[in-house]
């Protein structure tokens, strides 16, 4: 059973296709690689848990950022997609709630909010396109020195390592 924004905030995620037990993030992952350097450097952004999603996870960027809050099940600890599910683990699952958190946050603070059921959205409700997503990661990529990449490029390990 799907559960909605107010169920979201009382839950927790694995990916189909991998061992069971073991997440993407439980990978030891390369000391100082540049991802870690992106998700350290964009903690603040509100497109922070798409890039683990994508990079971590390895889930398809337009996939990510059409993500609305009915196809997430945190106590279920998976993401349903149009092309099957994706299950995560403890770390994802905190992600999602802060993420879910500071959205109301922003929502409760905005005088319009544009759509309340999708997942990456801006400080009014707006959902990001896959242009305002690759145009604010050239803005970390630049900021922390790192090559710029589309969000889709995230996926790939010759750019991640």
């Amino acid at each position: 059973m799907l559960v909605g924004l107010g169920e979201l905030l009382a839950g927790a995620f694995v990916v189909s296709g991998r061992r069971k037990g073991m997440s993407v993030l439980e990978e030891p992952a390369a000391i100082g690689s540049r991802l870690d350097r992106l998700l350290e450097g964009a903690v603040t952004s509100r497109l922070h848990l798409a890039l683990v999603l994508v990079g971590k996870m390895k889930m398809d960027a337009g996939t990510v950022l059409d993500l609305r809050w009915l196809q997430v099940a945190l106590d279920r600890r998976v993401i349903t997609t149009r092309d099957g599910r994706v299950g995560f683990g403890e770390p994802i699952a905190g992600l999602l709630y802060w993420h879910a958190t500071r959205q109301r946050m922003d929502h409760m603070h905005s005088r319009r909010w544009a759509d309340a059921g999708m997942v990456f959205v801006n400080q009014y409700g707006t959902r990001f396109t896959a242009e305002q997503a690759d145009a604010a990661l050239a803005q970390y990529c630049l900021m922390l020195d790192l090559p710029v990449v589309p969000l889709a490029g995230l996926r790939h390990p010759v750019w991640a390592g």
